[in-house]
């Protein structure tokens, strides 16, 4: 019976090591005011001052994409061709939003998000893992 129990965090823990090319995103404009700030201040907190990005959007749908832009560059890195490549999920999970960010696909932070009254808020700091 324990082993049936273990079995799905072991599927768990496998979906989270493995990376989609590119990101993905499934949130509204709202949520993208309230998640791309915290990727920008992720990545310049955890990048080396003057470093450069290359954002890996999910495309032109991405509410994130555009906003993330303007909030790299207001926390002082830009982006050029050949930087570090920052990936991102975003995706709505039961009553809030779960988001992962991974830099040079070593680094990542992740994030839960909890929904309340329509709001997104934190709900615990960005959780870092690193190889």
């Amino acid at each position: 019976m324990k082993a049936i129990r273990v079995l799905p965090v072991i599927a768990l823990l496998g979906a989270c090591s493995a990376w989609p090319q590119g990101s993905y995103v499934s949130v509204s404009d709202g949520d993208a005011h309230v998640l791309a700030p915290d990727i920008a201040n992720y990545v310049s907190r955890t990048l080396p001052s003057g470093s450069y990005v290359s954002l890996e959007g999910a495309g032109k749908n991405d509410p994130i994409a555009q906003r993330l832009t303007l909030d790299l560059r207001s926390d002082g890195v830009e982006e050029a061709p050949g930087g570090h490549k920052v990936q991102y999920i975003a995706a709505p999970m039961q009553d809030g939003v779960f988001l992962r960010v991974t830099i040079d696909g070593t680094q990542g932070g992740s994030r839960f998000y909890t929904r309340e009254g329509g709001n997104l808020d934190p709900a615990g700091p960005m959780m870092v893992a690193t190889q």
